[in-house]
C-alpha cells in the first residue's frame, strides 16, 4: 500500500517541476480591500486553478457575476492557476493569501487523509447523487474537517468525471495494460493503483504534464477527458481510455477567519450566489464529457470507452483501492463513505 502523501515510504513519488507560475489574469477587478464592515464595500481576492473552460471555472464565473450584481461586493479573480497552482492553493486558503478559492478537495488529503475520497473509483460517480450528498450530511462532515485547517466551504462545484487515461505507448483497455508505463500520479490513490499493476507513478502538477509527455519524462497520465483535451495532452498522447469512474469535487472555499469576519449580509450574498450555480453545473458534466470526447477524436486521438462487462471488470480489479485507502483514512473515511451512500 502507498504511504500517505509526503511519507518517506511513498515509493512512487518523484516530483518534477517544469513550469513557472503564469502571469496573473484578472477577470474582474476593482479597488478596495477585503473587510466585513457593515454597509461598507468589500473586495474579494479569489483564485482558481483550472482552465476557464472547466465546469468548476464556469460555475465560479457565474457566481462572481451574481455576487457583483448588487454593487456592494467586488471580486478580483485570478484564474487558471495564474496566482497559485493546485499544489499551492490549500496553503493559500488556510493562511489567508486569498480570501476565496475554487480548487480540488482531494489535495487537502495532505492534512486530512479522508478528503481525497472523490478520487476513489466507483464511489462518487453519479452527478445526481453527488449533488444530494454535498448538500447533505456528507457536505457537512467534509466542511467540518476542512474548518479544522482554516478553510470553509461556501458551495460546491465539480471538475467533472475522472479516472481516464491518456498515453503515448498503447491503448489501456484493462488495468493490466498499465504494466511498465511511467504515469503522472496526482495523489496516493493513483499511485496505489500504479504500484498494484506494475506501473511507475511520477508525481507532477497537471500544468506540467504536457511538457512531461512531450519530453518523454512520462508515458501518460490519468485525469478527466476535460483536462486531457483542454490542456492539450491529446496533442501528444493519442491513446485515450474513457473509464469515467469518479467525479472530482472542486468546492468554492473561503479562508475561515476572513469568512467569519464578514457581516451576515455579506455572507448571505456570497452563499446565495454560489449555491445558485450548483444544480446546473452538476447537471452539465455528463453532456460536457461527451463534448470533450468528440473534441479528442477531432484532434486525432483514439478514444476507447470502457463499458458494460469491461466496466464491471475494472470495478472488481480496483476494489482493493478502497480497502487500502481506509487504512489511512480511518474512521473519518468510513463516515464519509457512509454519508455518501446514504445520500442515494
Amino acid at each position: 500500500m502507498i504511504a500517505p502523501k509526503g511519507s518517506p515510504g511513498r515509493r512512487w513519488r518523484l516530483s518534477l517541476s517544469l513550469a513557472a507560475v503564469a502571469p496573473v489574469v484578472l477577470v474582474a477587478a476593482c479597488g478596495g480591500g477585503s473587510g466585513g464592515s457593515s454597509g461598507g464595500s468589500l473586495t474579494i481576492k479569489w483564485a482558481g486553478t483550472l482552465p476557464e473552460t472547466n465546469a468548476s471555472s464556469i460555475a465560479t464565473a457565474a457566481a462572481i457575476k451574481q455576487i457583483q450584481s448588487g454593487g456592494k461586493i467586488k471580486v478580483k479573480y485570478y484564474g487558471a492557476g495564474s496566482l497559485f497552482t493546485e499544489d499551492q492553493m490549500q496553503s493559500a486558503l488556510a493562511n489567508g493569501s486569498v480570501d476565496m478559492g475554487t480548487t480540488s478537495l482531494h489535495r487537502w488529503s495532505s492534512v486530512e487523509p479522508s478528503l481525497n475520497i472523490d478520487e476513489l473509483p466507483y464511489l462518487i460517480d453519479n452527478p445526481d447523487q453527488a449533488l444530494k450528498a454535498v448538500d447533505g450530511q456528507f457536505g457537512t462532515d467534509v466542511n467540518a474537517l476542512l474548518e479544522k485547517h482554516g478553510a470553509h466551504i461556501v458551495g460546491w462545484a465539480l471538475y467533472g468525471f475522472g479516472g481516464d487515461f491518456a498515453d503515448t505507448k498503447h491503448m489501456v483497455k484493462t488495468p493490466e495494460d498499465l504494466k511498465g508505463l511511467r504515469l503522472r500520479a496526482n495523489d496516493a490513490i493513483s499511485g496505489d493503483m500504479y504500484d498494484h499493476f506494475g506501473a511507475q507513478g511520477i508525481e507532477m502538477d497537471s500544468a506540467d504534464v504536457y511538457t512531461g509527455l512531450q519530453r518523454g519524462q512520462i508515458d501518460g497520465a490519468t485525469s478527466g477527458i476535460d483536462s486531457i483535451v483542454s490542456r492539450k495532452w491529446d496533442e501528444v498522447a493519442k491513446n485515450i481510455t474513457s473509464v469515467r469512474n469518479s467525479i472530482a469535487i472542486y468546492p468554492m472555499m473561503a479562508n475561515l477567519k476572513w469568512w467569519n469576519g464578514l457581516t451576515d449580509a455579506q455572507r448571505t450574498t456570497i452563499t446565495d450566489a454560489v449555491k445558485a450555480t450548483e444544480k446546473d453545473e452538476f447537471a452539465a458534466i455528463t453532456p460536457d464529457y461527451t463534448k470533450y470526447e468528440d473534441q479528442a477524436k477531432a484532434d486525432g486521438a483514439t478514444v476507447y470507452n470502457v463499458e458494460g462487462a469491461e466496466a464491471e471488470t475494472w470495478k472488481t480489479d480496483l476494489a482493493f483501492m478502497t480497502t487500502d485507502w481506509l487504512k489511512t483514512a480511518g474512521p473519518n473515511g468510513q463516515k464519509l463513505i457512509d454519508d455518501y451512500n446514504n445520500a442515494g
